[in-house]
């Protein structure tokens, strides 16, 4: 197993764990993203960072699982509205499964 610790984000923070088990790997990225603030939300600037890690993980190797805790609201209004405009794009366009 590998571990790799990023912080190249300025509004979630991920560990990447590769696992090696024969030939096969299995790549788990755990990401946390902290709840927003009142005086700066972060929302757009999440959905980029985490649109670029998207594309940054659809480029390595071995299958990949996504867990984590994004305190991310999707019956909030704001938050439905960028889901859909941008969740669903991204996962289109990295071959990703909700």
């Amino acid at each position: 197993m590998t571990v790799s610790k990023h912080n190249t984000y300025t509004f979630m923070e991920y560990l990447n764990y590769l696992f090696k088990v024969g030939l096969e790997l299995l790549r788990i990225v755990t990401i946390y993203k902290p709840p927003p603030k009142a005086k700066s939300p972060n929302v757009p600037v999440f959905l980029r960072e985490f649109a670029d890690l998207l594309e940054d993980l659809t480029l390595t190797s071995g299958q990949l699982l996504l867990v984590g805790d994004l305190n991310f609201h999707f019956d909030n209004a704001v938050h439905t509205q960028n889901r859909s405009s941008t969740f669903s794009p991204q996962q289109t366009t990295n071959n990703m499964l909700p």
